[in-house]
């Protein structure tokens, strides 16, 4: 195992010397004695921490160069030296981002003890860093549209910010995926992100799953919880479809918002909420402020920041990008070789409006993998993956991707339906999708008078 790099930056040999004697043979080091010989080394090796000398020539060029050499440190942190006479520079160097100070002559076990720290801090940030970007390659935001371009560009600005974000679209169209690239650019990357589905929350139970409550709040509250919010600390929280929050929740959520406080069930005291929120909506908040069901002081809170993300009908260019995504995460996880989409099939896909969105994409590689024999999937194979042959009514009809996905969606809601009794809730579990989704699609396919 390599040792930890040191780099030692003093424009004095003989001290540097000193240095690497009391280093021994702990670690590898590296000389500089210059700042900018420094910055050069940095761009070109990976350090784990610095030894930087505040007083060059009598000048105090540590001081001064800090932002440089933590600029280019990798995250490594940075040791000031100093003399006694400079304690009040090193302390100033602290306060301006350097980890820690020794002053000289130096005391081994002091500059040991302190450097020990800061490879520690170092190895740890780093493991963080590499743990969000695995993160953001689980989550990805696909597409190369120019509309996905802008979108990932907007993610990277609002990430900067602290203030809430309102993402809006269609069911389907990866609202969540948005919220944590979010999350990911952030400061609090290296926290918690917690998704939470307001569709799967009953009103009666809305506030005390978001802010928790205290034992013996309600029947049956034998212990007390923190709620989601409470899991969110120093975090991100994802509400997802907002547009469902009981008024007395969405109430609530205001104050968290406008004060960053929230009181659980029965508590007396509130909560410091240090949480970014980030809401999604498929609904039209604007009808449901008019209508009453929607609280506008919120809209406009959460609204500061606001991502839309389009339908992919409106971006189709990006579905056989979202294909091959998909199929390579999906065989993977079966174990099977990727199937390949011929030119025509790669057309025809282009050409479907996507109903359910991004959502359909998955189904149909799911589909392909665990129905298609063949290698390759042309235009003929994708039709049929998407439907059956009793559902066309002659040579011409349901002839389309298009129409076929649509037949086939048709026959399986349809039948969900009737084998729950028609129970909209109970049929929306079956079919592993939230209420408000199923309402949504039988609107779109003609279904929403059946036995209602």
């Amino acid at each position: 195992m390599s040792k930890p790099l040191v780099l030692l930056i003093d424009d004095d040999s003989a001290f540097v010397d000193s240095l690497e004697e009391v280093l021994g043979n702990l670690y590898d080091t590296l000389r500089a004695n210059t700042i900018g010989s420094a910055l050069a080394l940095l761009r070109e090796k990976s350090v784990e921490a610095i030894l930087l000398d505040i007083d060059f020539g009598g000048k105090l060029d540590g001081l001064q160069y800090l932002p440089d050499i933590i600029n280019e440190s990798a995250l490594a942190p940075v040791i000031m030296l100093t003399g006694n006479q400079s304690t009040d520079a090193a302390v100033q160097a602290t306060r301006a981002g350097a980890f820690d100070y020794c002053t000289k002559p130096i005391d081994r076990t002091r500059l040991l003890t302190t450097l020990r720290n800061a490879i520690d801090k170092c190895l740890a940030n780093r493991t963080k860093v590499e743990l969000i970007n695995e993160r953001k390659q689980q989550h990805p935001l696909i597409g190369s549209s120019e509309v996905m371009k802008k979108i990932r560009d907007r993610i990277a600005r609002i990430a900067q910010s602290e203030e809430t974000v309102l993402i809006t679209g269609e069911t389907g169209t990866g609202k969540e995926v948005v919220a944590r690239q979010i999350h990911y650019h952030s400061r609090r990357a290296g926290q918690r992100f917690i998704a939470v589905n307001m569709a799967g929350i009953p009103n009666e139970l809305m506030e005390a799953e978001l802010f928790g409550y205290l034992k013996g709040a309600f029947t049956g509250a034998f212990e007390s919880t923190s709620g989601y919010f409470g899991a969110a600390k120093g975090g991100t929280i994802f509400l997802d479809e907002i547009g469902l929050a009981s008024l007395a929740a969405q109430s609530k959520l205001l104050r968290a918002v406008e004060m960053k406080e929230y009181t659980p069930l029965k508590a007396t005291t509130p909560v410091s909420a240090d949480i970014r929120i980030v809401a999604a909506t498929s609904r039209n908040l604007d009808s449901e402020m008019k209508a009453g069901r929607f609280l506008p002081d919120l809209y406009y809170r959460l609204n500061a920041f606001s991502v839309h993300i389009p339908a992919l009908r409106e971006h189709k260019s990006d579905a056989i990008e979202l294909f091959n995504h998909f199929m390579l995460l999906k065989a993977d996880e079966l174990g099977v070789s990727p199937k390949q989409l011929t030119p025509e099939a790669r057309i025809e896909l282009t050409e479907y409006p996507w109903p359910g969105n991004v959502r359909d994409v998955k189904h149909l590689v799911e589909k392909s993998l665990v129905l298609s024999d063949q290698d390759n999937i042309d235009s003929d194979e994708l039709r049929e993956l998407v439907g059956s042959n009793q559902t066309r009514k002659g040579p011409a009809a349901s002839s389309t991707l298009a129409a076929r996905l649509r037949d086939c969606e048709r026959e399986i809601i349809s039948s969900a339906l009737a084998a729950n009794n028609f129970n909209r809730t109970a049929t929306a579990a079956s079919l592993g999708i939230h209420r408000v989704t199923l309402q949504d699609k039988l609107k779109d396919l003609g279904l929403e008078q059946i036995n209602r």
